[in-house]
């Protein structure tokens, strides 16, 4: 062995010695085993570096063998067989890199015939470099291979690999992703038809540009990475469907891929997919299709975003033949899709048995549609749909839907329309609010429907709906009830059109306010709801309908503990034709519970429709006092509380003043009796010996009926220093403004600090403070919606944190 291993060393060593560095100087076309075609003069043997520098081509006219191969310079230079040739670089002591083709340059193998040729490694790991084109001719390949003891060959592509139209053949043997890296910047320009890309190490920056696909597709090889761009752009390309699949398997992973042109076919991702991984999707142009499961239900993701400028997407794509059972594919969207352009098709599959061929995208990102489509062929049982699937606010935008579409909101986040839209088939309400505006508005187009509205999911703002079929607006308010943190589901139905059309149009939203704000009460109307009101307009027509409204406690309350009705025999619905008094009213009753009813408008309408309100006809329903304010400051540790209410329709108020030391077991301190004359003014009581530490304060109010509300809690601190942040109202936060409640010992200096989830500063604001309770407005318009933190910093400490999220 020791003889073996020295006989080696010895044949290397005179390699080195005897090596020489031969450059091309023959004429074009001139043959390489001609000794005079070199300098210096001389064929090159097995230990030699070659280098080619100019424009003449070199006919390659015997089976080289040779230590390294070395392209330089501005010009394209050319090797050529006139028969199939070999060519060995077998670094036989060479410095690496044993090939190299230097950025700027060309090297064009196999013009004519193939040249195959390999790369060996010496006794240390070598590399072989392309930083400038390598174009490869009809049946040339490049074999990269193990070395004398087992060093690899590591091929670096910085530049170009180009396979000319007429290329056949593997373009590399023998490669992994180990030995072969298309390094950032790199460009594999696949000109030809059909072939297998090689298994290598696509690195991110590297493209993959396929522009040669005729008639046979090209396959991908399993083993590689693809952590760069696959660019489709054969516009020549005739194959289509189960004939032109993309991915190497049904659970590939790539980076991105943007497909520019499929000529008259088309590009299928996998026709089964087992949860394929798309870094990023593109499409230019062409026809890209995601799916044709036919065996089972099928998903795929896509990592970042789904960008649509052109050309068209089919979701789950019908093929020739397709006349059995389809089942449903849906894609995952982690990031955004947007449309400037273009077609999105979710199914264009017959329709035949279930399950149906539908298509389903969640998008976790935002939805930007400005131009193009969005469509499907087929309705397959109501199943396609996108669906708004995030964790945090999501903006949706959706200008062209045609056919069995539907919208899902399935984010407790929340969407925020940013743009008007027509669904014209399924709203599907899960989870989350859908926020729009009169000039972001949602309309549901003749013969839709809404779905699956709750308190958990509605619409903020107002919705439209046309045709003269029956329809509910699932419309609501996020910030209801007593404490104004219920989400609240309070729809509106239209019902039993008189002289109705297709193309009658209205508008519904539900609000929050004192409908009394609006005009005075109606004849025969004791009073009417302090809570709320809807407004319902008639956009277009000449129709009239019926209308319900509905409650669900303590949805539509703006009292603590009394329902907001108690009495359906004595309901009504009251209309307002805004700006004007309360100048109708329809039958008398409601149904259901004190919990849960509605209460139906069966009379005649007004001409121009307006607002409505639920209103009761005699004493009873809803509770007639309102808290004006509740507050208390500190004056020579003396606790001062002042207060103001408003009694609407009852002859007088008990106020009970209850104090708790825990904040959870309150005790009366101090009873007035008001009339309602008495109500007008404000009262005030004053403390002289307050509990040591937090003192919470609260107001028990019962009428003369004996309903009872309660106000909101007041803490004072029995201290020297000390300073206490209670809590953020409303929150979360609509309109980019709340209340931050706190109570100091001394009147005090303190910093309000926001800072996002990771603890990063947003936003900085002084403020001062009073010797007691504090209610410091606080105006956070500038940020962005999500989930913030807040805490307040003092000369002496710092408080709790809280958090608080802005819709």
């Amino acid at each position: 062995m020791k003889k073996f291993l020295l006989l080696c060393y010895f044949t290397l060593l005179l390699n080195i010695v005897f090596a020489q560095t031969k450059t091309w100087n023959g004429a074009s076309g001139a043959n390489w085993n001609v000794a005079g075609n070199w300098l210096p003069s001389g064929v090159p043997g097995a230990g030699d570096t070659v280098f080619f520098n100019s424009f003449n081509a070199c006919n390659l006219d015997v089976d080289a063998s040779i230590a390294s191969l070395r392209v330089s310079g501005s010009g394209g230079n050319i090797i050529t067989a006139s028969a199939p040739r070999t060519m060995t670089i077998n670094n036989n002591g060479a410095t690496s890199p044993v090939l190299s083709v230097a950025s700027g340059s060309s090297l064009s193998l196999g013009n004519g015939n193939g040249i195959s040729f390999s790369t060996y490694g010496g006794v240390t790991p070598n590399n072989a470099q392309v930083a400038g084109t390598l174009n490869l001719g009809f049946a040339s390949a490049w074999t990269v291979n193990n070395g004398t003891f087992t060093a690899l060959t590591n091929v670096d592509i910085s530049g170009t690999v180009n396979l000319v139209s007429v290329h056949t053949g593997a373009a590399f043997t023998n490669s992994s992703i180990a030995t072969l890296r298309f390094l950032s910047g790199s460009n594999l320009l696949w000109a030809r038809n059909g072939g297998s890309i090689p298994a290598a190490d696509f690195q991110n920056g590297s493209t993959i540009n396929l522009t040669g696909i005729t008639s046979t597709m090209v396959t991908f090889n399993t083993s590689s990475n693809y952590n760069g761009l696959v660019l489709w752009n054969s516009a020549s390309q005739a194959i289509s469907g189960s004939s032109a699949i993309l991915l190497p398997s049904a659970s590939a992973t790539m980076d991105s891929i943007r497909v520019v042109s499929t000529g008259t076919g088309t590009v299928c991702l996998a026709t089964e997919p087992a949860g394929y991984t798309l870094g990023h999707l593109e499409v230019q142009g062409g026809t890209l299709e995601l799916s044709s499961p036919v065996s089972g239900i099928r998903t795929g993701s896509i990592t970042t975003d789904l960008k649509i400028t052109g050309g068209t997407v089919i979701g789950n794509a019908t093929f020739t033949g397709d006349v059995g059972n389809h089942y449903p594919m849906t894609l995952t969207v982690n990031g955004n899709i947007t449309m400037t352009g273009g077609a999105l098709n979710l199914t264009n599959r017959p329709s035949t048995l279930n399950p149906g061929g539908a298509c389903q995208i969640n998008v976790v990102g935002h939805v930007s549609q400005t131009a193009g489509s969005i469509s499907a062929t087929t309705p397959f049982g109501s199943q396609n749909y996108i669906s708004m699937n995030g964790v945090a606010s999501q903006n949706l935008q959706m200008n062209n839907i045609i056919g069995p579409v539907g919208l899902v909101i399935n984010n407790a986040s929340g969407v925020v329309l940013t743009a008007a839209a027509t669904l014209p088939y399924a709203f599907y309400l899960n989870t989350g609010i859908l926020t729009t505006t009169s000039t972001n508005l949602l309309t549901m187009a003749f013969g839709s429907v809404a779905l699956g509205a709750s308190n958990a999911s509605f619409v903020d703002g107002p919705i439209s709906k046309q045709g003269s079929s029956s329809f509910t607006f699932p419309v609501g308010k996020p910030n209801c009830g007593p404490s104004g943190t219920v989400k609240g589901y309070a729809p509106l139905m239209i019902s039993s059109f008189t002289g109705g059309a297709i193309s009658d149009m209205y508008t519904a939203e539900y609000k929050r306010g004192d409908a009394l704000s609006l005009g005075a009460n109606a004849t025969a109307v004791d009073h009417i709801s302090r809570c709320d009101y809807w407004t319902l307009t008639r956009d277009n027509g000449s129709s009239t309908v019926d209308i319900t409204l509905y409650w669900d406690a303590p949805i539509n309350n703006c009292v603590t503990t009394s329902p907001y009705v108690n009495n359906l025999p004595s309901l009504t619905i009251v209309h307002s034709n805004n700006p004007g008094d309360w100048d109708a009213m329809g039958s008398i009753g409601g149904f259901g519970s004190t919990t849960t009813g509605n209460i139906p408008w069966t009379g005649t309408q007004s001409s121009t429709f307006g607002a409505f309100a639920i209103a009761s006809s005699d004493f009873n329903n809803p509770l007639p006092i309102s808290i004006n304010y509740f507050t208390g400051t500190k004056q020579n540790g003396d606790h001062l509380l002042n207060w103001k209410v408003t009694c609407n329709s009852t002859p007088g108020v008990t106020m009970e003043l209850q104090r708790s030391g825990d904040g959870r077991a309150y005790s009366g301190i101090h009873t007035v009796n008001a009339t309602a004359a008495q109500c007008l003014q404000p009262f005030g009581y004053t403390g002289h010996q307050p509990l040591a530490g937090i003192n919470y304060y609260r107001l028990k109010i019962k009428d003369a009926n004996g309903k009872i509300s309660y106000s909101n809690i007041v803490p004072l601190i029995n201290a020297d220093n000390g300073f206490y942040v209670m809590n953020i109202s409303p929150n979360p936060v609509v309109g980019g403004n709340f209340k931050l409640n706190v109570s100091a010992a001394y009147k005090m200096q303190m910093d309000i600090v926001i800072t996002d989830m990771q603890g990063r500063l947003i936003q900085k604001q002084a403020i001062n403070m009073i010797a007691g309770f504090n209610t410091i407005p606080v105006n956070v318009t500038s940020l962005a919606r999500g989930t913030y933190q807040m805490y307040g910093i003092t000369a002496e400490s710092r408080s709790r944190v809280l958090r608080f999220v802005i819709q």
